[in-house]
């Protein structure tokens, strides 16, 4: 009797042993184990065997890359920019393809026909992999009233990065695979409380999603110097003439505020 297929299952991402319910982004190998009821050759040939996958609006392939001689073969698929499914699976039964080579067990070709997609003993039966290669978006808006108003304290002035926590709430948060309540928010490095000098400093905040997918929004932050520059001149000038021909003078001094211009 021909060798037949058993069991599909994605094992390792970039080496590493397959997380339940994984989400994987761009560049991230895939390793796809292919079980067979019996031990199997790949016979030598021009060809690579591949395995069609479904990967959203354009389909790629795992690729075959070792495993002669025993009853798995193992195939890797990279994840490529746009590829895009809450459920990685291989897009039929029919998926494996010889491309010139020959499976075969006794002499005898393999039957290569794959368990039925989304079942038990399939690619998305096995494990849940999201592939997902779409960063969040989310939004800070640095033109709101309440923004204006603490965007532009008095010089010197200790604006705590708490009053900027509301436009965070407010923010709209989403991402096509990931819980708003799941992503991880990166705050800037200032602390509640510090001063923001003159001048514009830019708060960068980073959204992560589960497959490590991230965006970038900032707020930026305008200290404007409103207060006018004093100045000293004198209130009154004196001048003593001295019996000897001597001048000796006298200031009084008052401060005054400048006017701006």
């Amino acid at each position: 009797m021909p060798a037949t297929i058993t069991r599909v299952s994605a094992t390792q991402a970039d080496g590493n042993a397959i997380a339940t319910n994984g989400h994987y982004k761009a560049g991230v190998t895939i390793t796809i184990e292919v079980e067979f009821s019996e031990s199997v050759t790949v016979e030598p040939g021009s060809g690579t065997p591949t395995l069609a996958l479904e990967t959203g609006d354009t389909d790629q392939v795992a690729t075959y890359v070792s495993g002669s001689g025993t009853d798995i073969l193992k195939f890797q698929y990279t994840i490529q920019e746009g590829d895009d499914t809450s459920a990685l699976d291989y897009a039929s039964e029919s998926a494996l393809s010889l491309n010139g080579r020959i499976i075969q067990s006794g002499g005898e070709d393999a039957i290569l026909t794959l368990p039925t997609v989304g079942t038990e003993n399939s690619i998305a039966g096995s494990n849940t992999i999201v592939v997902d290669t779409e960063a969040p978006t989310f939004d800070i808006d640095p033109d709101g009233v309440a923004m204006g108003e603490t965007a532009r304290p008095e010089p010197g002035a200790s604006v705590g990065l708490a009053e900027f926590e509301y436009l965070l709430e407010d923010a709209l948060k989403t991402d096509n695979y990931t819980d708003s309540n799941d992503l991880v928010l990166t705050t800037p490095s200032q602390k509640d409380g510090d001063l923001f000098p003159i001048g514009t400093t830019t708060l960068e905040y980073t959204l992560t999603d589960r497959a490590g997918n991230s965006a970038t929004d900032v707020i930026l932050i305008t200290v404007y110097d409103r207060e006018s520059p004093t100045i000293v001149v004198p209130n009154t000038f004196t001048i003593f003439l001295g019996e000897d021909g001597t001048r000796r003078t006298h200031a009084g001094f008052r401060r005054r505020r400048a006017r701006h211009s």
